[in-house]
């Protein structure tokens, strides 16, 4: 069982690292590539894959298993839409790197 101190900082660092992904949208805007078997824009892929490195990055100091991209892919869909996309997709992101899948119910 992960503690709360160590969740927190986890989740920091997921904001962290979306917020990096975030800074970057001017440069990788304009472009369209096929990620995962959809067609999304640059900078949507670039912040699916850091946010992907940043998870198996804590799981690896966690002494977790990697995770596969398709459970990243999968918390970005259900953050998608939501006001409130930052906080679920970051939180999602960290119960990926503490627990290896995100919980079912919101």
């Amino acid at each position: 069982m992960i503690d709360r101190e160590v969740r927190k900082k986890v989740l920091e660092d997921m904001k962290a690292e979306l917020r990096e992904a975030h800074s970057r949208r001017d440069l990788t805007f304009s472009e369209i590539v096929t990620l995962n078997g959809y067609h999304i824009t640059t900078c949507i892929a670039l912040e699916k894959l850091m946010m992907f490195a940043a998870v198996n990055r804590w799981r690896r100091r966690l002494e977790k298993t990697a995770i596969e991209f398709d459970h990243v892919d999968r918390a970005d869909m259900m953050a998608a839409g939501h006001t409130d996309y930052f906080e679920k997709f970051t939180l999602y992101c960290m119960e990926l790197a503490c627990d290896g899948k995100v919980a079912e119910v919101r």
